[in-house]
């Protein structure tokens, strides 16, 4: 499946593209063949503008992909300190984990992303260890 266009404006960080998609009514609910939502795009791209329409219009800030990754482990993945507090005072949960356990704040801290990880940590994050799982 190819990406829709709302799906490609958020990948490039096309917000007044992504803007007039979604006024036309472009489809929110549509993921990418690897279950990445527009707002997980939106967060890769590092797009504030278009991570705030998003979840201004409703998109569900914990929707996961295949790797069960959250749009905030994306944020993490990805260096994106701006967008973490944007994210969890929109309900994102700091310390949702992936099939493997991973919580945000292990995935910024294994990449040495330590803006995120202090970010993550102000919000109250946690690392699971093996011993609470």
């Amino acid at each position: 499946m190819q990406h829709t266009p709302l799906l490609l404006a958020c990948e490039t960080g096309k917000a007044e593209s992504a803007e007039v998609l979604i006024k036309k009514g472009a489809s929110l609910g549509i993921k990418t063949p690897a279950s990445d939502s527009a707002l997980h795009l939106a967060v890769r791209a590092g797009a504030a503008p278009i991570t705030k329409l998003l979840l201004r219009k409703g998109v569900e800030v914990n929707l996961t992909n295949q790797a069960d990754e959250t749009p905030l482990h994306v944020a993490a993945l990805h260096d994106k300190a701006a967008l973490v507090s944007l994210l969890v005072n929109a309900g994102a949960k700091v310390n949702a984990v992936t099939k493997e356990l991973v919580t945000p704040l292990h995935v910024a801290s294994q990449r040495g992303n330590t803006d995120v990880a202090q970010q993550l940590l102000q919000h109250k994050s946690y690392s699971l260890s093996c011993h609470e799982a």
